[in-house]
């Protein structure tokens, strides 16, 4: 990618890292609340918007899961609307919240992002699972 790419890119990447590592530290620490949904929403939302810059394609400026999975055409197990209603509904008034299976949520997320994560090495040869190393290519 461009340099204005590649940056954006890797910050995209450095945020769903933050995100996906919250969610998996609240989770080993047993806190399975409102805020450990609120950091896989986080891990998908940036994971999402890296692939789409992967593509070279601009992301909208919203937090909907669903329009960003739109944008990248790669099928995901997580149930997106779900994470959007719940995950930003934590944040901006939710509904009653539901009875939740964590650990498999987490189990979908972690699916996911090993799925962005392989699509935006095979779009731009660049290794996501390294962060400070993104920009460099698969050796």
């Amino acid at each position: 990618p461009a340099n204005s790419e590649r940056a954006e890119l890797e910050e995209r990447l450095t945020d769903a890292h933050v995100g996906y590592e919250a969610m998996q530290g609240l989770l080993h620490r047993g806190i399975c609340t409102k805020a450990t949904l609120i950091q896989a929403h986080q891990a998908l939302e940036h994971g999402l918007k890296a692939l789409t810059v992967a593509y070279g394609r601009e992301y909208p400026r919203r937090h909907d899961l669903q329009s960003l999975a739109g944008k990248c055409d790669i099928k995901l197990k997580s149930d997106r609307q779900w994470l959007d209603e719940y995950a930003g509904g934590a944040r901006y008034g939710a509904p009653p919240f539901p009875s939740i299976d964590f650990r498999a949520m987490a189990h979908e997320v972690t699916d996911d992002m090993e799925a962005i994560f392989q699509r935006i090495a095979q779009l731009t040869g660049m290794n996501p699972r390294e962060t400070k190393d993104a920009s460099a290519p698969h050796r």
